[in-house]
């Protein structure tokens, strides 16, 4: 078997099974699967397992066996663990660690995070978590209330709670979301750290972040709407300077009004970089409601305090339709009549707007339909005319 994997992933696997071992029994279904996977992949490992067949034996000759095996278990484990306990960190890893200091992470947070990542990236890794953590509560290897996941991280379960909570570092980065399985997932733009793309030094932000195509239009080819946007660029540049929070600029109007296209003129304009938040996945499709909520939170924080930088959420009727995230909030702009949603998504919206570091354009073809809390949140709104002029025509 080919194993398409680093020797510092390998002491992270190693790592997280000599946490768990004392955790499990080689008759749980958890036990067996760890000596199902292990037998399968200690030989491209490179440590000492021997599988017991115990086909057709006594039932007292197999418990026996059952734990004689356990214990090759232990001792390929603990071999694998001090093979690979001075292994380097490799690429991805830096790059986490550069990333964890941006964002002011714990070392607990890397540790989950970087086990999220793994699962995402490595099938030696996805295979592991989902036979040995899968088996247990019968749901996704990546829980928030797996007990034997926060063993495998050297954590207590109650941490695990602690470091995954609405309010936590990890979740109000937008890093990672819980569903109200308490499933985990990524935010898909973190899948950038394992690429062999980009440079093993410097600002891993550059990695992460998208800048917007460059501007076609002139700022003269604006002279119509000279007032609003003469204003927009005083108040862009005020707040660029004062490193002011919770500066938001309301672009909405129909489709092919040049939106977009203002948004890229006035960063030139303001000789700043405007970074497009959630256009395309990792994939190129076009990324759920819940991803792009979750990249607008991790671009907020990349760039926050940065003068040279700014943010724009286009086509913000995306969140107008959704009925919820799953970041902690119970929905953004539902408009059914349940309390439940419409309370917890005017507050965490309310929050986000107010609380937003970095100066950040939003678009949309329908303001009405937002509430009136949210306008008045927005610092300037100006409506596009409905005159679709030439020039704009394929910048719609």
């Amino acid at each position: 078997m080919l194993l398409h994997t680093t020797a510092y992933e390998s002491r992270l696997v190693f790592s997280w099974l000599a946490n768990a071992i004392d955790r499990l029994s080689p008759t749980s279904p958890e036990g067996k699967s760890l000596t199902e996977w292990l037998e399968e992949y200690a030989g491209p490992l490179g440590v000492p397992f021997e599988c017991v067949d115990d086909t057709g034996m006594h039932p007292r000759r197999r418990r026996r066996e059952a734990n004689a095996g356990w214990r090759s278990v232990r001792v390929a484990i603990e071999h694998g663990r001090k093979a690979t306990a001075r292994v380097r960190r490799d690429r991805t890893a830096t790059r986490l660690r550069r990333l964890a200091n941006a964002l002011g992470l714990s070392a607990t947070d890397v540790a989950l995070v970087e086990a999220m990542l793994r699962y995402e990236t490595q099938p030696m890794v996805e295979d592991m978590l989902d036979r040995v953590l899968a088996k247990r509560r019968h749901c996704q290897a990546l829980n928030v209330r797996h007990d034997l996941l926060a063993h495998m991280l050297g954590i207590s379960p109650q941490g695990l709670l602690r470091r995954l909570a609405a309010d936590s570092p990890l979740v109000s980065c937008g890093l990672v979301s819980v569903d109200e399985d308490g499933d985990l997932s990524l935010v898909k733009r973190l899948l950038r750290l394992a690429s062999p793309l980009g440079e093993d030094g410097g600002d891993v932000c550059s990695l992460l972040l998208d800048p917007a195509s460059p501007a076609e239009l002139e700022w003269a080819d604006f002279d119509h709407i000279a007032e609003s946007r003469n204003h927009i660029e005083r108040l862009l540049r005020g707040a660029l300077e004062q490193r002011a929070a919770g500066v938001n600029v309301l672009l909405h109007g129909p489709p092919g009004t040049g939106k977009t296209e203002f948004c890229k003129t006035l960063a030139r304009r303001l000789g700043v970089t405007l970074y497009s938040v959630g256009e395309t996945d990792e994939d190129g499709d076009e990324p759920s409601r819940r991803e792009r909520l979750q990249e607008l939170r991790l671009a907020q924080r990349l760039v926050s305090g940065d003068e040279s930088a700014i943010l724009l959420f286009d086509e913000m009727e995306d969140l107008l339709e959704s009925p919820g995230i799953g970041l902690g909030a119970r929905g953004l702009f539902d408009r059914s009549r349940r309390r439940w949603q419409a309370n917890g998504s005017k507050v965490f919206m309310n929050r986000l707007l107010e609380q937003a570091p970095t100066p950040t354009l939003w678009t949309t073809n329908s303001a009405p339909s937002m509430r009136p809390s949210l306008l008045r949140r927005m610092m300037f709104s100006h409506r596009s005319p409905t005159i679709r002029w030439p020039v704009w025509s394929t910048h719609c």
